[in-house]
């Protein structure tokens, strides 16, 4: 079962996949592996990469023919905001590479999630002997992106969806102690996102985010064992 784990910015979804992760739960960041799409390779690095990152894409020079525009710095590395400028202001600029980067991130998530499955598969068979034909064990994987149900073309990968919210004024203080921003960018982006109840029927379980991280293992085991027919995460 793939869950996808979303929520608007500030209500804390890392910190919700990293007590998933310490749970056991394999979790696939979408928004850190589309910024891998775009990092230059540097030479030095080459021969030091592992067989999961020679596999990722590299798609900024297939952005920069569609779109005519060059996007690295005097350095050559990639300048994430002279592509954020070009796109966000452009939604036939964004559409264009959106469709470039959905099926690349699609592939790659498939690619994750079968080799995960066959880690869990190859231990569960080590460790215990199953009858032929057995159904496979049916363990979550967590897909997270901020932005997947509001785009209409993102391929649809999960099956079930956890939606961490929390009060829209502890969001805008958790986003201004992390990226040092005004108070105006963060009501602009906060925005531009779609609230919970513009998604509640594509909504499985809801995480409250407004406790301490003491207290919000409890939430996170409460919302995943509501949508998984098993008590293993209660």
């Amino acid at each position: 079962m793939t869950i996808l784990l979303t929520g608007g910015i500030g209500s804390g979804k890392s910190s919700v996949r990293r007590i998933l992760e310490r749970m056991g739960v394999p979790c696939y960041d979408a928004d850190s592996v589309v910024k891998g799409f775009y990092e230059v390779p540097l030479e030095s690095e080459s021969e030091h990469l592992t067989s999961d990152t020679a596999e990722k894409p590299f798609l900024l020079p297939e952005i920069e023919a569609a779109l005519g525009l060059s996007f690295r710095k005097i350095d050559g590395s990639f300048d994430s905001r002279k592509l954020a400028d070009a796109i966000f202001s452009d939604p036939v600029r964004l559409k264009t590479v959106e469709g470039i980067v959905f099926p690349a991130l699609a592939t790659d998530f498939e690619r994750w999630r079968k080799s995960v499955g066959e880690t869990v598969l190859g231990a569960a068979s080590s460790a215990v002997e199953r009858p032929a034909g057995a159904t496979p064990l049916a363990d979550p994987v967590i897909f997270e992106s901020a932005t997947a149900l509001d785009k209409p073309d993102f391929p649809k990968l999960w099956d079930k969806c956890i939606w961490v919210d929390a009060p829209e004024e502890l969001r805008v203080e958790r986003v201004l102690a992390r990226d040092h921003c005004s108070r105006e960018q963060v009501m602009s982006r906060i925005r531009l996102q779609s609230s919970l109840e513009a998604h509640r029927r594509e909504v499985d379980a809801v995480i409250l985010n407004d406790c301490s991280l003491q207290g919000l293992p409890m939430r996170v085991r409460s919302a995943l064992s509501s949508i998984i027919p098993s008590n293993r995460y209660r």
